[in-house]
C-alpha cells in the first residue's frame, strides 16, 4: 500500500474538473469568434460581389469599350507621330519623326511583300522549272498502303514506307535511272524494271494539317490587329483634334520614364476625312494586303512541305515574317517614338450607358443574372477565336487544292497535282503574287510534269 501511495496519479486523475461555469465562458467566446468570421466573410463576399459585377460591367456589356492602337509596331507609329505633329503645328522634331514612322512603314511593307513573293515563286515557279509536282495528297493514306487506289505516287506507281522518299532524294534516284538508260539504250527495258526510283509524297498526313493550323493561330492575331485599326479609324471623331495636351497621362510607362512625360498626355483624338483616307489607303490596305499575302503564301508553304520535322520548323519559321514590323518598331525607332507610343491613351468609344454606383450595378445584375443559366448563355463557352483559326485553315487549304491539285479516278479519287506547265520565264512580279487570279504566271505548251493518266504517259 505504501508503494501504490507513493506513485505518482495519472494525469486523468489528476486533472481537476472544469466547473460548468467556465463551459458558458468558453462557448460564448466561441460563440463570438464564429460572429467575428462570419462578418468578415460577408464583407469580404459583399466586396468579391461588386468586383464581379464591375467586371461583368467593364467587358460583357461594354462600358468604356476602347479602340487600341498598335504600339508595338511601325503601323501603329505611321497613325500616331503624323497626328502628334499636326497637332503641335509641324515643328522639325514632330515632322521628322513623321517622316521616318512613313519610310519604315514602307521599309516594312516592301521587305514583307519581297520575302512573301520569293515563297510563292520558289512554289510557283522555280519548283515547276524542276519539274517538282505538288504535294496534294501524294502519300496521305500511307497508313493503309499498299493495297488501296489511293496509294499512288507521282510516277503512278504505289507508295510504301519503305519506297517514300523526299523531292531530293526521288528526283536523283529518277536521274541516275534515266542516265543509265540514256548511256545503255539497248539495255532500256531492263534498267527500267530493275532500277526502283520510288515515290515521292507525304510523311504525316495530320502533321501537316496541324502545323498549319498553328500557323493560322498567328495569322488570325494580325487578323485581329486589321480590324482593331479599322474600328479604330471608324469611331474616332471626322475632325481635327489635338493628340497633344499638357497635363498628366495614366500610362504606367509614363511614370516609370524620364521625368518630362510626367506632364505629357499623348492621346487618341479625332482626324480630318482626308486623314483617315490617307491611313485607310496608305496603312490599313497595306497591312490588309500583307495580312492575305502571308495567308496564302504560309499555306502553299506549308502543305508543300512532306517531311514531319520541316513541316514543324516551317511554321514556326512564317512567324518571323509576320513580326517584322514589330522587330522594326523596337530596333529601328527612336527612344522617342516609342515612348510616345507606349503613353498614348487609347480612344474611348461612347456607350450610352451612365456610370452606375456599387447598388445600382448589383441591382442591375442580380443573383439570377449572375448564376442562373439559360440557352443563351452556353454560346460563350463556345471559344470563337478558334472556330476563326479553323475556319482560316480549311478555307486556305481549300483553295490550295482548288489551284494546283486535280481528283484523279485512277487513284481513287484521291487529290493529286495539276500538270505542270513550263514556266515562260523566271519573273515573277508582285503582282502576281498579291492578284494570282488577275495575273497569272504565264507558261508554255510543253509540260514539265505531267500525271500518268495511262500506261502510256
Amino acid at each position: 500500500r505504501a508503494l501504490v501511495a507513493a506513485m505518482p496519479r495519472p494525469h486523468f486523475l489528476s486533472a481537476r474538473r472544469t466547473p460548468p461555469s467556465s463551459y458558458r465562458k468558453v462557448e460564448i467566446a466561441e460563440n463570438f469568434e464564429q460572429e467575428v468570421r462570419e462578418e468578415y466573410r460577408s464583407e469580404i463576399d459583399q466586396k468579391t460581389k461588386i468586383a464581379t459585377v464591375r467586371m461583368i460591367e467593364r467587358y460583357v456589356t461594354g462600358k468604356g469599350r476602347y479602340t487600341i492602337l498598335e504600339k508595338d509596331s511601325v503601323y501603329g507609329a505611321a497613325i500616331l507621330i503624323p497626328q502628334l505633329a499636326r497637332s503641335a503645328g509641324w515643328p522639325k522634331f514632330l515632322t521628322c519623326a513623321a517622316l521616318r514612322s512613313w519610310i519604315l512603314l514602307a521599309t516594312n511593307v516592301m521587305l514583307q511583300s519581297m520575302l512573301l513573293s520569293m515563297i510563292a515563286k520558289e512554289e510557283s515557279v522555280m519548283d515547276i522549272f524542276a519539274g517538282q509536282p505538288f504535294l496534294c495528297d501524294f502519300g496521305a493514306p500511307l497508313d493503309i498502303c499498299p493495297g488501296d487506289p489511293s496509294c499512288l505516287g507521282p510516277l503512278g506507281t504505289e507508295i510504301t514506307p519503305s519506297r517514300l522518299f523526299s523531292y531530293s532524294a526521288w528526283s536523283t534516284r529518277i536521274f541516275v535511272r534515266d542516265s543509265l538508260k540514256a548511256m545503255f539504250p539497248n539495255r532500256a527495258a531492263e534498267i527500267q524494271q530493275k532500277i526502283d526510283p520510288g515515290e515521292y509524297g507525304l510523311e504525316c498526313y495530320w502533321c501537316r494539317w496541324l502545323c498549319t493550323v498553328l500557323f493560322f493561330m498567328t495569322v488570325l492575331h494580325e487578323l485581329e490587329l486589321c480590324y482593331r485599326m479599322a474600328e479604330l479609324l471608324w469611331h474616332i471623331p471626322s475632325r481635327s483634334e489635338t493628340w497633344l495636351e499638357s497635363g498628366g497621362s495614366d500610362s504606367e510607362h509614363a511614370r516609370n520614364q524620364d521625368w518630362q512625360l510626367a506632364g505629357l498626355c499623348v492621346k487618341v483624338a479625332g482626324m480630318s476625312r482626308l486623314w483617315k483616307a490617307i491611313n485607310i489607303m496608305v496603312v490599313l490596305f497595306s497591312k490588309l494586303a500583307l495580312w492575305k499575302l502571308t495567308a496564302q503564301a504560309g499555306t502553299i508553304f506549308l502543305m508543300e512541305t512532306a517531311s514531319i520535322d520541316d513541316a514543324i520548323v516551317n511554321s514556326v519559321a512564317l512567324t518571323f515574317v509576320l513580326n517584322i514590323d514589330e522587330m522594326m518598331c523596337s530596333d529601328l525607332m527612336t527612344r522617342a517614338t516609342t515612348a510616345l507610343l507606349h503613353i498614348a491613351e487609347d480612344y474611348q468609344v461612347e456607350v450610352n450607358t451612365k456610370n452606375l454606383t456599387d447598388d445600382e450595378l448589383l441591382a442591375k445584375h442580380g443573383k439570377g443574372q449572375l448564376f442562373d443559366w439559360a440557352a443563351r448563355d452556353f454560346r460563350d463557352v463556345i471559344p470563337w477565336k478558334l472556330l476563326g483559326v479553323v475556319g482560316l485553315t480549311i478555307a486556305f487549304v481549300y483553295d490550295y487544292y482548288i489551284r494546283n491539285c486535280v481528283r484523279e479516278p485512277k487513284a481513287g479519287g484521291m487529290w493529286v497535282s495539276k500538270d505542270l506547265l513550263v514556266p515562260s520565264s523566271v519573273d515573277f512580279s508582285v503582282l502576281t503574287a498579291f492578284l494570282p487570279n488577275f495575273f497569272p504566271v504565264p507558261h508554255e505548251d510543253s509540260f514539265s510534269w505531267k500525271f500518268p493518266h495511262d500506261e502510256n504517259d
